[in-house]
């Protein structure tokens, strides 16, 4: 057993030096070649005197932009046409302005078709069907939300029909 694994070190031992010596060794770096780069390097391209009607890059907000909500900002280029700016876990999204304004109002109303709305009194209590169990919470009228008071006013104009 003593000899299996005392030739096994000096095989390795022997194979180890052998592939070390036949590596070749890469030619050093000169003074002329990090030079050569040097000069061929092109300057940084100067920014232009109007900064401010154009965005800086393509993953920035504007400088001038108008700061909206905490990830929403809104922006009018040289041409007047507005962008919404948001920021989403996936980057920067840039989005026209009446493109914008559907989405949000597409979701808001899909969310309040998707509430159950009941009246009681000076309050109103709504309930929603989630992966989890259904979700049920009752707010006076004077403190809706912008979901929870189009769910309120789409049930009253039911009611009205």
């Amino acid at each position: 057993m003593k000899g299996l694994v005392l030739l096994m070190v000096l095989t390795a031992a022997v194979f180890g030096q052998s592939s070390s010596s036949k590596k070749s060794k890469a030619p050093p770096k000169t003074a002329t070649t990090t030079e050569t780069k040097k000069a061929t390097a092109k300057p940084a391209p100067k920014p232009e005197a109007n900064a401010s009607t154009q965005p800086a890059s393509r993953h920035e907000v504007p400088k001038d932009a108008v700061k909206l909500s905490d990830f929403e900002w809104r922006w009018v280029d040289k041409d007047g046409k507005a962008w919404i700016y948001r920021r989403t876990p996936f980057g920067l999204a840039k989005f026209g302005e009446e493109k914008a304004a559907s989405e949000s109002e597409k979701q808001s109303s899909l969310a309040a078709a998707s509430l159950e709305v009941r009246d009681a009194g000076d309050s109103v209590e709504f309930s929603k069907v989630t992966p989890f169990g259904t979700n049920k919470w009752t707010k006076k009228k004077s403190e809706l939300d912008g979901i929870e008071k189009a769910a309120w006013d789409a049930r009253k104009k039911q009611e009205f029909e």
